[in-house]
């Protein structure tokens, strides 16, 4: 199966192969404990093996099943994760501050 990750109406990437159900559910956990920490920009780090790094911890492992159902490399497809991380974390930021 192939399960669609977004925050809010932002899409950040896809988990795509056997179990990414799952691995969606304990992604999800990870991201929102990430994005309730209110983090930087800076502190999103990815490598081009599939990690992407929040605050020094893995938010997500892109497979290369991800991959393959983002139509791109593993690299390309962590990068591209990486920067949809750091979009949604500017647009959480304007409405917190646009909140005040």
């Amino acid at each position: 199966g192939t399960v669609r990750l977004k925050f809010g109406d932002k899409p950040l990437f896809v988990l795509a192969g056997t179990g990414a159900s799952e691995r969606a559910s304990q992604v999800v956990k990870r991201l929102n404990g990430f994005f309730d920490a209110v983090p930087e920009l800076y502190e999103v780090k990815f490598s081009p093996s599939g990690a992407v790094m929040g605050r020094n911890q893995t938010l997500v492992e892109l497979t290369a099943a991800d991959a393959l159902a983002a139509g791109k490399p593993v690299s390309a497809a962590t990068e591209d994760a990486a920067k949809a991380i750091r979009s949604a974390l500017v647009g959480l930021a304007f409405h917190l501050w646009e909140g005040r």
